[in-house]
């Protein structure tokens, strides 16, 4: 019993200083100092999402943390978490009801922006302009849309939107990742070149003497 005391106490300690033990990695129990309280990384996600959404969180997902949420933010940082949050302030969907767990999971993975690559919005209006100056995360893109790339610049923008976000999202893990993106291809310009006015005045002269027009 004391031997367990004693482990308790170091854990506490270290915990507190926002280190963890393996055991407690492997189990994602890390504790977090708030206020004089320890709490784990889903219990202090379960405080700021009632402060958020009052009886509202726990009319949907109750007053402690569900096995469902721990599994879908198993491996998301307490960075992440709070990213997803402030994401939430950004979202009009969730202004007045929370999120499930998954759209949670999702607001707080890493948007292209915050990799150095192109804003979602931005990738798409690449991915349907003329334009062969693309970066090559869209190109990538692209490539992995395969035939949905050509009814891309068809669609209308609300569908083109639906169409290329999870594409782009796979994109983003992909760099998430570690993957490798295409090297840039080069931009193709077009010029416009001028008739030469004497060597078709010179054709027509002759095709003219060919047929006996004067």
């Amino acid at each position: 019993m004391q031997k367990a005391h004693k482990l308790a106490s170091r854990e506490a300690l270290l915990t507190a200083s926002g280190q963890a033990t393996q055991n407690e990695q492997r189990s994602e129990k890390q504790f977090y100092r708030v206020n004089g309280r320890l709490l784990t990384k889903m219990e202090l996600l379960w405080e700021r999402m009632g402060d958020l959404y009052g009886h509202r969180w726990e009319s949907a997902f109750g007053s402690e943390p569900t096995e469902g949420w721990e599994a879908a933010l198993h491996g998301i940082e307490p960075l992440m978490i709070k990213r997803g949050l402030i994401a939430l302030a950004e979202t009009p969907k969730h202004k007045d009801w929370p999120p499930s767990a998954l759209e949670f999971r999702s607001l707080c993975m890493p948007r292209g922006e915050d990799l150095g690559l192109p804003s979602e919005s931005e990738a798409l209006r690449q991915a349907v302009g003329c334009s062969t100056k693309k970066h090559p995360a869209v190109t990538l893109t692209l490539r992995n849309m395969g035939d949905d790339a050509f009814a891309l610049r068809r669609a209308d923008s609300k569908r083109a939107e639906a169409m290329f976000a999870p594409h782009w999202a796979a994109t983003v893990n992909h760099v998430i990742s570690g993957g490798e993106l295409p090297e840039p291809a080069p931009e193709i310009k077009h010029q416009h070149a001028k008739a030469d006015r004497a060597k078709g005045n010179s054709f027509l002269a002759e095709m003219r003497a060919e047929v006996g027009a004067s």
